[in-house]
């Protein structure tokens, strides 16, 4: 069973979240402060975290990408700030959602989540090509890992850098 760990403040969100979801196949455990969602990841296993990000989440969403790699994660936005959703983007959520959204929308994004999920096994990453990326240094084998994780997602992503520095083979 697909399993969501929610971790909202907003106790009227939360509720509207599990409204939405109400019809849907899909374990929800629900943490209310960052604490509680660390004690859950010690215990558990969970597919997908909606995370809200207005607290300063930035932190945990850098632990969850450390230590839960294949863990998705959307975060949930208040405010639309570009810095901070850039920042989130840049650290590796799946997707984001803007407070207010529409339920359909809402759950869209969720389903776009578990097949994701289903699909990460099936997609064709060819890992021949991370081979001809050179260098066996940190930073190196974090590309390297991040362009695995997001090869498994049809998030947009824009990859910049100077000229020569691999940008085309990473698109591949």
């Amino acid at each position: 069973m697909f399993s969501i760990l929610l971790l909202e403040h907003n106790s009227k969100l939360q509720q509207l979240i599990l409204f939405f979801l109400r019809n849907e196949d899909y374990k929800i455990t629900v943490a209310t402060n960052v604490k509680q969602v660390l004690e859950l990841l010690k215990k558990n296993t969970y597919n997908l975290i909606l995370q809200d990000i207005t607290s300063g989440n930035l932190e945990l969403l850098l632990h969850i990408r450390h230590k839960f790699p294949e863990t998705l994660v959307i975060t949930i936005i208040y405010e639309y700030s570009n810095i901070t959703t850039l920042a989130a983007i840049s650290i590796g959520i799946f997707d984001y959602i803007k407070v207010p959204f529409e339920s359909n929308h809402f759950i869209n994004k969720i389903h776009r989540a578990y097949q994701s999920q289903l699909n990460q096994n099936t997609v064709g990453v060819d890992l021949s090509l991370l081979e001809e990326i050179v260098g066996d240094s940190s930073p190196v084998q974090t590309l390297k890992k991040k362009i695995l994780t997001l090869a498994k997602s049809d998030t947009p992503i824009m990859i910049f850098g100077e000229q020569g520095t691999g940008k085309e083979l990473v698109a591949h």
